[in-house]
Parts: C-alpha cells; sequence; structure tokens
C-alpha cells in the first residue's frame, strides 16, 4: 500500500503520465506524486516562462553583485580616509576637527588626492588638499593655504572626523 498526492490545479487540467515514485524509508511505504498539466498547453508557452524565471534570476544576480561591488568600494574609501586622518594627525599640531570634502584614486601612481576643511582648537580652517598613499606612514605632499591652521607636529587628543559620504566619528 503505498501514499498518493496529487496535485491539479484547475478542473481544465487533463492528466498527463508525468509521476514521481519513490520508496520512504521511515513508513516503510511508496510515496508517488502525480502531476496534473493543462490541457493543449503548449510546449512554447512552458519554454518562455522558464526563460523568464532565468531572466529574472539572472538581472536579480547581477544587481546584488553591483551593490555588493559598491558597498566593498564604499568600505575601502572609508579604511583610507580613515588611515590618511591618522597620519594626518601625526603631520599637524592642534587638529580639532577634519572634514574630508572628497577623494580622488589616481591609477597611474596608486595615490589618492584628498581634499579637506581642517579646523585647529583656535576655530580657524584651511581648504587644502594633501597626497596619500595606502598604508603609508606619512603625507607625499600638500598645499599650504594658512600657515597657523597648518602648523607642523602632532595632534595627541581626539580629533572629529566627517568623512566624505557624511559619516562622522572621533579619532
Amino acid at each position: 500500500m503505498g501514499i498518493q498526492i496529487s496535485l491539479k490545479l484547475h478542473e481544465k487540467f487533463t492528466k498527463y503520465p508525468c509521476c514521481f515514485k519513490r520508496r520512504c524509508g521511515i513508513l516503510n511505504k511508496d510515496i508517488q506524486i502525480n502531476i496534473y498539466f493543462q490541457k493543449g498547453g503548449s510546449l512554447l508557452k512552458k519554454k518562455w516562462w522558464w526563460l523568464l524565471v532565468v531572466l529574472v534570476m539572472i538581472i536579480l544576480g547581477l544587481l546584488g553583485g553591483k551593490m555588493y561591488m559598491d558597498n566593498k568600494k564604499e568600505q575601502k574609501t572609508l579604511d583610507i580616509e580613515k588611515q590618511s586622518v591618522k597620519v594626518l594627525k601625526k603631520t599637524f599640531a592642534n587638529i580639532a576637527k577634519v572634514k574630508i570634502e572628497r577623494i580622488g584614486y589616481n591609477n597611474m601612481t596608486g595615490s589618492y588626492s584628498i581634499v579637506v576643511t581642517m579646523t585647529n582648537k583656535q576655530g580657524q580652517s584651511a581648504y587644502f588638499d594633501y597626497g596619500f598613499a595606502e598604508n603609508q606612514k606619512e603625507i607625499s605632499d600638500y598645499g599650504i593655504e594658512n600657515e597657523d591652521v597648518q602648523k607642523e607636529g602632532a595632534t595627541s587628543g581626539k580629533v572629529k572626523v566627517i568623512y566624505s559620504n557624511g559619516s562622522g566619528e572621533e579619532l
């Protein structure tokens, strides 16, 4: 004696021999699944549905991959900005706040050009750019805009940082 499961989606459907049999070890019985297809349904319509399903899966895969890559790129940019601010603290004295305006990458040199507005503890600001290479311990070059703000030395306290994506933290 076996278990029989039938799937009938519509009264107009006619039974075509599409049957799956399997022996179930737990119940020690045969299980049979019958599937009913629509009478007169063409094979071409079924192929179009499968093609549509495959295309939707491919599009979802591509969108998911793009979102993953964008997130990975944004995370790398954030890591570079953090590294550069730590090096900036070792280059200039009395920094209170750093706002990263924009960041650009040079494929030829492998370095970044970062534009910042830096504010010292007296409230004076300087808008300038500097060059930074990943995992370096010093800034490669920077433009001097305001010598009162851009004093060489080191900043020992916490610095408020606003990153190019708008997020902020204290380093």
